[in-house]
């Protein structure tokens, strides 16, 4: 069973990518989302994505599937996304 499959990820899938491409998280995202058939969303550069800010462009985007290291995860308080299937 892939990684997709194992998330439920397909076309219907909105990845937010915020990883830096040194990680292999950024690698996870951005081929799941192209052999899945999913759209990969990526933010513009300005925008700085922790806690309340990255809560609502998850809320705002759809973002159904996201990977985030611990210390972003703690940045976050609790919020709710219809959207978000795994994180």
């Amino acid at each position: 069973m892939s990684a997709a499959d194992r998330l439920a990820v397909d076309e219907k899938s909105r990845i937010l990518a915020v990883a830096n491409p040194a990680f292999d998280a950024w690698y996870w995202d951005t081929f799941v989302a192209l052999f899945s058939g999913a759209t990969l969303v990526i933010p513009e550069q300005k925008h700085t994505l922790v806690g309340h800010s990255l809560a609502r462009f998850i809320q705002r985007n759809g973002i159904t599937h996201v990977t985030l290291t611990p210390s972003v995860f703690k940045t976050m308080s609790p919020f709710e996304s219809e959207a978000l299937q795994a994180m």
